[in-house]
């Protein structure tokens, strides 16, 4: 994520967000959903020196990790939500990894969650620079509970995972994230993290980052 040459060479465009987004850098909100432990927000913090990091993480056991690390920096908001197409009480699975669970109705933990556009006016936030939403195929519902945000390109830059092969039905396609953003004035800036079908050992696309940039940003960079 540090904008440096090697070898006499730019870094190529594709392998750092940060470094390709060099002049958003003067970021101040930065929204982390599904933060799990605050890795992603040890970097934005890092990387966005002049931004709060809001984190959501739904998990009890490792909302409690989230807010100890991070119980003397101020510049963390942690936040004991799921964020989602609606505001409900849902089931979320934790089988597995911490870094996998999502909300099935098969889960056995009750969470909270609340819509982004909910959220965002509870807590009288007008802007998000950086969202990035890491929700394990929850991704296309937490864009929905944002409409009012995405309508009015209130958000400037979306990070969220998407799914590349048709038989990985753990993550959202990129197609369906791609044609609900489009249709929002959002277009794609950028493709990060390529990630092969491990579980398989197959050679072929399982995952990708996708960034996303809101059209009425373009002249603010």
């Amino acid at each position: 994520m540090r904008d440096l040459l090697h070898g006499g060479f730019k870094i190529p465009r594709g392998l750092s967000q940060f470094h390709d987004l060099r002049k958003c850098l003067n970021a101040r909100v930065v929204f982390d959903v599904g933060a799990n432990v605050g890795q992603s927000a040890e970097h934005y913090l890092r990387a966005l020196p002049k931004a709060t990091i809001y984190c959501f993480e739904p998990i009890a056991e490792t909302f409690e990790k989230l807010q100890s690390r991070f119980s003397r920096n101020r510049r963390v908001l942690p936040f004991h939500l799921a964020l989602g197409s609606a505001t409900r009480d849902a089931k979320m699975l934790t089988d597995g990894a911490s870094d996998m669970f999502r909300i099935s109705d098969d889960g056995t933990e009750t969470v909270h969650v609340c819509s982004l556009d909910d959220f965002c006016s509870h807590h009288e936030i007008e802007n998000i620079d950086y969202l990035k939403i890491d929700t394990e195929g929850y991704e296309l519902q937490v864009l929905q509970g944002a409409e009012r945000l995405l309508q009015s390109g209130m958000i400037r830059f979306i990070e969220l995972e998407a799914g590349m092969n048709p038989d990985n039905d753990r993550h959202t396609p990129m197609e369906l994230i791609k044609d609900h953003l489009e249709k929002r004035d959002y277009r794609l800036f950028g493709i990060y993290e390529q990630i092969n079908e491990w579980p398989t050992s197959e050679p072929w696309l399982r995952r990708t980052n996708l960034v996303f940039m809101a059209k009425l940003s373009v002249g603010s960079i």
